[in-house]
């Protein structure tokens, strides 16, 4: 199924690509894929659309004592965090049909699976460069078709809790993961033996190819290049769904792709924040503060999320994931969100304090204002009043003669008390602001 022509001599490869990817699709912050509005939301999709499947957890008791319990059966999860899975045949250049399978997550997140079979290649740089070539080509052509299927949904889900979000924002793909399937018949095979050993050369752990080709270890997945033994005819996980291995593989990816776009948006936020701040408008900060708040939400709650799917995986699942991690560092970029939220809980106090001082220095500048508005009305009233008594003798009737003060204000000519009153105010805000820094 490559442009490559396929020699005698030449190895063909089964290869599973899997590339984590922004997509329109996602319930509100918060919900979950077992409330019962998700569910609806879920099995109505399915209903509208046959290529979408729903996974629907069902009691292995064939009575209602156990209902609702959990691990009646310990050979599959508890839960998951995968919404659904999409299922199509893209063909590919050769007009080949190629499965290829979306896993949607939340987040507005999909992990896409796309199985490419009989890859001709005598080397594993060569394998690598047909394999990335096709992945993307029929990637590029599934979410074409993926995007359609949901603009299709959008008017019919309504009514529904899921939430579209623009175009504009999705289709983003975080880096294109690729697996070897090795078969039991390629292990005995020397040539086969050299290109996994330069496959898997650059990742955490070489010295897989020993251990795989040995028959110690069935897979090796480290970083980005992988390889995972089939499996044998015997074998119960036989189906290549069932797989456990590559369910866990595209779990693990979901999380670390989604943990990193939590990092990537309480950064933005940040930056917004810091931006807020330079502009001192409190419209700005007040938007900043908010985009602070939602991406610290978003964060807490994917670590909540993989922490309680994590505790529900089989114990095969789960010893797996843990072995993952360790090889992607995952704990790192956790810890790194967590610096940032952190920081992101200071910018919110910060924010809260400046918008404090903005709302007590727009008040003292309002009460100034008030001041030396009475200063003024104060020279105009004093100045009325002392001319109305010179006028007018009945008003200081009670007094031993007319006031000289008085007399002496009714003198002065109104433009001289207009100016030493705009003068004295003058003052008074010099003073404030001298005192206030």
């Amino acid at each position: 199924m490559t442009e490559i022509n396929l020699q005698a001599n030449e190895l063909t490869w089964n290869i599973t690509t899997i590339c984590p990817m922004d997509i329109k699709f996602g319930f509100p912050l918060g919900s979950t894929q077992d409330n019962p509005d998700s569910i609806s939301t879920l099995i109505k999709m399915s209903q509208l659309d046959s290529a979408i499947r729903y996974d629907i957890n069902e009691s292995v008791s064939a009575s209602d004592v156990f209902k609702g319990s959990e691990y009646v059966s310990i050979a599959d999860d508890v839960s998951t965090l995968r919404l659904f899975s999409w299922h199509a045949k893209i063909a590919n250049k050769n007009e080949m049909l190629v499965d290829v399978v979306f896993h949607v997550f939340p987040n507005h997140i999909a992990v896409a699976e796309i199985k490419l079979t009989d890859i001709a290649a005598n080397s594993a740089k060569q394998l690598d460069r047909v394999a990335l070539m096709e992945t993307e080509f029929l990637l590029n052509k599934a979410q074409l078709v993926f995007n359609q299927v949901l603009d299709n949904l959008e008017e019919k889900l309504a009514d529904t809790n899921a939430i579209f979000e623009a175009k504009e924002s999705t289709g983003k793909v975080y880096w294109p993961s690729r697996a070897i399937q090795l078969s039991n018949e390629q292990l005995s095979q020397n040539e086969s033996k050299a290109i996994v050993e330069e496959w898997l050369e650059d990742t955490h752990r070489p010295e897989d190819t020993e251990l795989i080709f040995s028959g110690q270890k069935s897979e090796s997945i480290t970083w980005l290049k992988y390889v995972i033994l089939e499996c044998s005819d015997g074998d119960e996980s036989n189906v290549e769904k069932d797989d456990y291995r590559l369910e866990t593989l595209i779990l693990a990816q979901y999380c670390y792709s989604a943990q990193e776009k939590c990092n990537r948006k309480v950064r933005q936020a940040i930056e917004q924040a810091f931006e807020g701040e330079n502009k001192k408008l409190e419209s700005e900060i007040q938007r900043a503060k908010r985009a602070l708040e939602r991406s610290r939400v978003l964060l807490k709650l994917h670590q909540v999320s993989v922490n309680e799917c994590l505790r529900h995986l089989t114990r095969r699942k789960s010893w797996l994931i843990k072995d993952i991690f360790a090889c992607w560092e995952y704990e790192r970029l956790v810890d790194n969100g967590n610096a940032m939220l952190d920081l992101c809980a200071d910018k919110i106090n910060d924010s809260d304090s400046r918008q404090a001082k903005i709302s007590a220095s727009k008040t003292e500048y309002i009460l100034i204002g008030i001041s030396l508005f009475t200063v003024l009305d104060f020279f105009f009233f004093i100045t009325q009043f002392s001319r109305e008594a010179m006028a007018n003798p009945t008003l200081d009737h009670n007094d031993g003669g007319p006031s000289e003060f008085l007399t002496m204000i009714a003198d002065i000519p109104a433009d001289t008390m207009f100016f030493a009153a705009v003068v004295i105010a003058g003052l008074i805000f010099v003073t404030y602001k001298k005192v206030k820094g």
